[in-house]
């Protein structure tokens, strides 16, 4: 009885070995450009971008090319970028053709978190910019993403931010690397 019994329980620790050593993972391996790739993929699927920023030159072309209507009390060349940056991006001309599909109908309304949208818009990482080692059990890295834009967005690319620099923290548990909750 015991030697089936240790027998058994061989058996199991053989199939747990396999099981562990498929997954080619070593939980106390660095952290890597590709795990770290999938995981912030997978972090920023749920969180979608709801709106669009203005870049510093964008929100210039956009007023030339008549998107943005001139804020009140506007009143100065608009070459002067430091005083059109305390204007937080304008109002969006109402009657502007643009792609319905991104832009919602009441952007006119919104200064300060951009142009919202119609659709939640998803974001990917483009590049991991680096990995730093904060201790044995904690790493923050540094990325830049692409949001996701539908064809008809091209018209607005000129004016808008495309992605973002961001940072994340990660954390190692026994399974391996997740991004932190922080």
């Amino acid at each position: 009885m015991n030697v089936k019994h240790a027998f058994s329980h061989l058996q199991l620790i053989i199939v747990a070995s396999v099981v562990c050593s498929s997954c080619g993972r070593d939980p106390n391996a660095p952290l890597t450009r590709e795990e770290a790739t999938m995981q912030i993929n997978q972090h920023l699927a749920q969180r979608p971008i709801t709106s669009l920023k203005l870049t510093r030159e964008g929100k210039l072309l956009a007023l030339q090319d008549g998107l943005l209507a001139k804020p009140p009390g506007f009143a100065r060349d608009l070459r002067t970028t430091q005083k059109f940056e305390a204007v937080s991006g304008g109002l969006l001309k109402q009657g502007t053709d643009l792609p319905s599909v991104i832009l919602a109908s009441d952007s006119h309304k919104r200064t300060n978190e951009g142009l919202r949208t119609t659709a939640p818009i998803h974001v990917s990482v483009e590049q991991i910019k680096g990995i730093a080692l904060i201790n044995q059990n904690c790493c923050e890295v540094s990325f830049v993403t692409r949001y996701k834009l539908p064809s008809s967005a091209n018209d607005l690319i000129k004016y808008i931010y495309v992605g973002a620099h961001e940072k994340l923290l990660f954390q190692r548990f026994d399974d391996g690397w997740r991004v932190s909750q922080q």
